[in-house]
C-alpha cells in the first residue's frame, strides 16, 4: 500500500471513529432507568448521569410509612435506578468501544466527541504534503481521491 493510500485510510478510519463517538453520545443521552419501590410506594426515574428526572408516588402507600422508613425506601430506589442507568451506559460504551470503553464509562464524560479532535493531529510535514495534494482554483489535485482545501486538513481545536 502506498503512502497516499495509507494517509487516506488513516483519515477515513479516524473520521469513522469520531462519528462513532457522536452516535455513542446520542445513545447515552437517551438513557433512563425507572425503579418502583415495594407496594408502589414510590417510583424514581433517572437519566444517564443519575439525576432524577421523575419522582412519583403511584399509590397512597407512602402515607402509612414512618418518615425514616420512607427516606430509606427513597434512597434505596434512587440507588437502584442509578445503578441501572450506569449499567446501561456501560453497555452502550462497550457496544461502541469494546472492552477499552468499559473503563471510560466510569469516567462520567458527557461530551464524548471532545475526547478526540475534529481532525487527526498530524506533523506539519504531513499537513503540508496533504495541502499540496488538495485542489486549487483553476487546477486539479495530484490525487483525485483527495478532495477539499488546505483548511480541511488543518488541525482544529476539540473545543466548540
Amino acid at each position: 500500500m502506498d503512502f497516499d493510500q495509507q494517509i487516506t485510510d488513516l483519515t477515513t478510519r479516524y473520521r469513522r471513529q469520531l462519528a462513532g463517538l457522536g452516535r455513542m453520545q446520542r445513545d447515552i443521552a437517551d438513557v433512563t432507568a425507572t425503579v418502583t419501590g415495594p407496594r408502589n410506594a414510590v417510583g424514581v426515574t433517572v437519566d444517564a448521569h443519575g439525576d432524577i428526572v421523575d419522582l412519583v408516588f403511584p399509590t397512597a402507600a407512602y402515607r402509612a410509612m414512618a418518615p425514616a422508613e420512607l427516606a430509606t425506601l427513597l434512597r434505596g430506589v434512587l440507588s437502584q435506578a442509578r445503578a441501572d442507568a450506569a449499567g446501561q451506559v456501560a453497555d452502550i460504551v462497550h457496544r461502541h468501544q469494546g472492552d477499552q470503553g468499559r473503563l471510560g464509562a466510569a469516567a462520567g464524560a458527557t461530551d464524548w466527541s471532545t475526547l478526540m479532535p475534529q481532525d487527526p493531529p498530524l506533523p506539519a510535514m504531513v499537513r503540508d504534503w496533504l495541502s499540496a495534494r488538495s485542489p486549487r482554483p483553476g487546477g486539479r489535485a495530484e490525487d483525485s481521491g483527495q478532495a477539499g482545501t488546505a483548511d480541511d486538513d488543518a488541525p482544529r481545536s476539540a473545543g466548540r
